[in-house]
Formats: C-alpha cells, structure tokens, sequence
C-alpha cells in the first residue's frame, strides 16, 4: 500500500534528517494529537528498511505497541513486536517493543539499531527509559511527543539534543487535517458557606 503523506507530514520528516545532519544524536518531535506522528515514524522507518537500517520503536502501553505496528504494516515495513508474549527473540531489523518487555530483555537484543522511535517520550525521564535509551549508545533517537513538558516540570533536555516542531492543533484545524471543536464544562459549584 501507498501512502502519500501530508505536506507537513514530508516537512517534518525533512526537519529531522535536518537535524541529525546538523549533529544532533536525539531529537524530540513534537505534533499535535491526531498529527500523524505515528504515520511520520513509519515513513522514516520504510526509509531504514529501504537501505537495510535497523530500527527499534518503543511503546508504553499494549494500544500503542499495536497501534506503531499498524503503520509500519501499512507503509509495509517488515516488523517482529516484542511483548511480555514474545516467546524467543525476534530476528527482524525493525523491532516493535513494549518498554518494559524491551528493558527486562535489552541485554539479548540482537543487533544495535540505527534509529531508536521512544513513542510518547516524555515519559523519558523516568529510570527504565533512560535505562534502555543509554543501552544502545550508538544508536539516535527520535523521541515523538505532542506535549513535551512532564507534570514534574523537568524538562527532556538532558535526554534530547534539539526540539523539531510540527504545526499545533490550531494550524491543523486550520488547514483541514483536524476537526475544529468546542469544550463544554459544567459552571464551578457555588461553594458559600462551605467549611
């Protein structure tokens, strides 16, 4: 199947050769939700399978792991997942990885990746990412993120080289890549008189 990315889509792919010709080892990409930054992975990932690269993308959460297999198939990109039901180790250069599955097993992964895809990286800073993000040193990063802030309030810049941003909601609302929306919230409780 052929895909034909958006325009900002090519830009951002664009952006973050850019990036790592200008030196950076691990660059943060940051679209808003419904950006495609999954679909923007995947296309980088056809480029590495196309020059026999290797790459690992790495998911959280089960949804994810499935949902970053799901493009790859629809660009496709052979891909073996490794998750908690994995039996073995898979052999293909494109691994689809569940973050802790990948971490427990990291010593027995057979290559060392070209490109490593950490989806949702803000979570980056926690002990486990850094753990395998640090395992495979030879190997850059793209981390993908539409909110690239933690709730800590510490920052991804230890962990990130360069921030490569892609258009925010409004510029796609704007555009027609997403649905314009409106917030409904209830009115605060009139609390006078509560102790």
């Amino acid at each position: 199947m052929t895909l034909t990315p958006r325009p900002y889509q090519t830009q951002a792919i664009h952006d973050i050769r850019a990036a790592f010709k200008a030196g950076a080892r691990r660059v943060c990409f940051v679209l808003a939700t419904g950006g495609g930054k999954t679909m923007i992975s995947s296309l980088i990932g056809a480029g590495l399978h196309g020059n026999g690269k290797k790459a690992i993308y790495l998911g959280h959460r089960t949804e994810i792991v499935f949902q970053l297999g799901a493009a790859l198939r629809k660009v496709a990109v052979p891909f073996s997942y490794l998750t908690a039901a994995t039996i073995g180790m898979p052999r293909a250069s494109i691994l689809v990885a569940s973050m802790p599955t990948l971490h427990r097993r990291k010593q027995r992964i057979p290559f060392e990746p070209d490109l490593l895809f950490v989806d949702e990286c803000h979570h980056s800073r926690s002990r486990t990412w850094e753990e395998v993000i640090h395992h495979f040193p030879k190997a850059k990063v793209v981390g993908l993120t539409a909110t690239p802030c933690r709730l800590d309030g510490k920052g991804l810049g230890d962990v990130f080289d360069t921030l490569v941003e892609g258009p925010d909601t409004a510029e796609l609302i704007a555009d027609g890549f997403l649905s314009d929306f409106q917030v409904y919230a209830p009115k605060p409780p009139n609390l006078t008189g509560v102790h």
